[in-house]
Formats: C-alpha cells, sequence, structure tokens
C-alpha cells in the first residue's frame, strides 16, 4: 500500500523541504546557528529522535513521522561574504577618486 497523502509545499521559502510522501524532511540551518551552539549539528543529530517522536506526537494528519535530515545552508554565509566584498569596493572606488 502507498501512502496517499495529499503533498503540498511546506514553507518553500524557508528552506524546508518534504519528499512526497513526506516520510523525509530536511531542515536547513545556518552556520551561525550552528556555531552559537556549544555541540554545533551534532546536537541536532542526538536530538533527532527525540525530535522525531515530537513531531510524531503533534502532527497527528501524518500517517509517519517524517525522518529529519539537517542541513548546513551556507547560503547566508555566502551573502554575507558578497556584500562585505561589494562594501569594499565601493569604499576602494571613493578612495581613489580623491
Amino acid at each position: 500500500m502507498t501512502d496517499s497523502i495529499e503533498t503540498r509545499p511546506y514553507n518553500e521559502g524557508h528552506g524546508q523541504s518534504q519528499s512526497r510522501t513526506r516520510r523525509r524532511a530536511a531542515a536547513p540551518g545556518n552556520q551561525r546557528d550552528y556555531d552559537s551552539r556549544p555541540q554545533g549539528s551534532g546536537g541536532l543529530e542526538h536530538a533527532k529522535g527525540f525530535i522525531r517522536r515530537e513531531l510524531g506526537a503533534r502532527l497527528s494528519n501524518l500517517r509517519f513521522a517524517p525522518d529529519l535530515h539537517f542541513q548546513l545552508d551556507e547560503g547566508v554565509a555566502y551573502s554575507v561574504r558578497v556584500s562585505q566584498l561589494l562594501r569594499e569596493v565601493e569604499q576602494g572606488e571613493s578612495n581613489a577618486g580623491r
């Protein structure tokens, strides 16, 4: 028997993703999220079973609690670096015009 849950995008704009059957979910976090905690991403991996159990208890409309996968999203760090480089170029151009 296949899982017949209707699939809809879930918070697509925030980076979370689910598989078609909703049995797998990926939740990205940025470097600051991982670095600000002593355990880093290892803490999330360690708590994966607890989080999955809590989701299963609270999401009663799902047949199965999704298998969670935590991923490092480097997009924020990349955009900060690009902004920093653009500021440096802008400052260099304004100093060259003096």
